[in-house]
């Protein structure tokens, strides 16, 4: 299904030809010397303030249907890049207001799609998109940052104030890359793409400007993706000589081995969830801020939660604790602190895991956000929110033991020691597995056994495969989910 030379997704869709130059990125830009140079030396020129842009052809528009079917039938992911060639948030007169509804209406009857949005006008997301358009899970909204001056910092800015639906994603497109923009608060976003410049006037490639990004990123669980070296490419004062093509990633010194990943979220599947239905004046998604929108009121939270947990999910409605929400968007309001930016990085960014929330509040204070000081204070707040994101937990539970639930669960406090719980294990195992033999199996030492491995510390993955292993995976399923619910229950009576 690959249609794209890019490698950062499957396929690319234009719908106009054509752009003005905004900030140093564009200084070699490739579509300019692609269409007005090389293939429209001698037509109407496309670049420029003083340019016409130009629709592309209707069969051009036709083939994203085609993409959309083969997604829905393969059941793999498919990302379409829009656009190559243009700018989605241009605002250039020559492009009419039909062709922007064709292109919105073409992206909400191709939900298998994950669409790519990327602009270097990021300010315009919130007036060119309305807020159904804004709540589309399939629908992730990028930018680009290649140096860290005000231009670069304001659009990082303008995208992380842009509302998205918490399936989605706000990406950082940094290539070419031209200095080091390790320092950029990247809070809110999830993913971040790093490469070279190509072409005739590339600029340097500096190794370790990307290696910064790259542990900035790190440090933040933001995925990340190298897409290539530049045409010329530096180790600080050190030249790489290039020996093959820029995809070549061999060429790059051992040193920087970690940062040769190819890393990208999870994206929405139209095939597990359906696309929710959204009001389009719906205040909730036309506010900059969740928290804003929501007022801390009962009956506006529960039109976000509409919003955000389609009707047909009735597991994931059931398990979102309406309560214990409103209560944490309370004591997060008193706070001063952005409670959507918050919920979409809890569930996204940090995989729901309840240490990864507090990662977050730890690096958004280093970051210069005054959020939530006291330590204890933010894990009384965080409760809720990981109980009201805990049906993702549930739903990989329910498939297959992976990190998510484990984490989730060991949320949990416990007063064993990885010391003790394995000594606890052990003797608990012995009897589980003695009755498993009898067809007797104790529900309460069942319980027991996944409570200790539940709560293992450092040792948990290890016990896990040893409860496992002395259950069956079955009941340990069954066990584990009730446990869970248990902790929900609880939970809600301290709320």
């Amino acid at each position: 299904m690959r249609n794209s030379g890019i490698n950062w997704t499957t396929g690319t869709f234009n719908a106009w030809t054509g752009c003005t130059k905004i900030d140093q990125e564009c200084k070699n830009c490739y579509a300019e010397v692609l269409l007005d140079q090389r293939y429209g030396a001698n037509r109407e020129k496309r670049w420029g303030t003083e340019a016409k842009r130009k629709r592309t052809s209707e069969s051009n528009w036709k083939q994203v249907k085609k993409w959309n079917s083969d997604a829905a039938s393969s059941g793999e992911p498919h990302f379409v890049f829009c656009g190559s060639l243009m700018d989605v948030m241009d605002g250039h007169e020559s492009i009419p207001q039909a062709w922007r509804d064709d292109l919105y209406k073409l992206i909400s009857e191709t939900p298998n799609l994950t669409w790519l949005l990327l602009t270097k006008r990021p300010e315009n997301y919130v007036s060119f998109l309305n807020g159904r358009q804004l709540s589309w899970p399939h629908v992730w909204l990028g930018t680009t940052c290649g140096h860290d001056g005000d231009k670069a910092r304001g659009r990082i800015e303008a995208l992380q104030g842009t509302p998205i639906h918490s399936e989605a994603q706000r990406f950082v497109s940094a290539e070419p890359l031209l200095s080091d923009i390790s320092g950029i608060d990247l809070s809110g976003i999830g993913w971040v793409i790093a490469g070279g410049e190509s072409g005739a006037g590339a600029r340097p490639f500096d190794l370790k400007n990307a290696w910064n990004l790259y542990e900035a990123c790190d440090r933040q669980h933001i995925a990340f993706w190298f897409k290539q070296i530049g045409e010329i490419t530096v180790d600080g004062a050190e030249s790489i000589e290039k020996v093959s093509s820029l995809h070549d990633l061999s060429q790059v010194p051992s040193k920087y081995a970690a940062m040769i990943r190819r890393e990208r979220p999870e994206p929405y599947r139209a095939s597990v969830q359906a696309v929710p239905t959204v009001k389009a004046d719906l205040p909730a998604l036309e506010a900059a801020t969740w928290m804003d929108a929501t007022e801390g009121t009962d009956s506006a939270l529960s039109e976000w939660v509409d919003c955000q947990f389609p009707t047909d999910e009735v597991k994931a409605r059931e398990l979102v604790l309406r309560p214990q929400l409103l209560a944490a968007v309370t004591a997060l309001k008193r706070s001063r602190f952005d409670t959507g930016r918050l919920l979409t990085e809890y569930r996204k960014l940090f995989k729901g895991t309840f240490d990864g929330l507090l990662n977050a509040l730890g690096i958004k204070r280093r970051t210069g956000f005054d959020i939530i000081e006291d330590y204890e204070r933010a894990k009384a707040v965080a409760e809720p929110l990981r109980a009201a994101a805990s049906r993702k937990g549930i739903d990989l539970a329910e498939r297959k033991y992976e990190d998510l639930a484990l984490q989730l669960a060991k949320s949990a406090k416990s007063a064993l020691s990885d010391d003790e719980a394995d000594v606890e294990f052990e003797a608990v195992a012995e009897e589980v597995k003695s009755e498993r033999l009898k067809s007797k199996l104790d529900k309460g030492k069942a319980d027991k056994l996944v409570q200790i491995s539940l709560s293992g510390g450092a040792n948990a993955t290890e016990l896990e495969e040893k409860v496992k292993s002395a259950l069956g995976a079955d009941v340990f399923r069954a066990r584990y989910i009730a446990w869970l619910k248990t902790q929900e229950a609880a939970l809600a009576e301290a709320a």
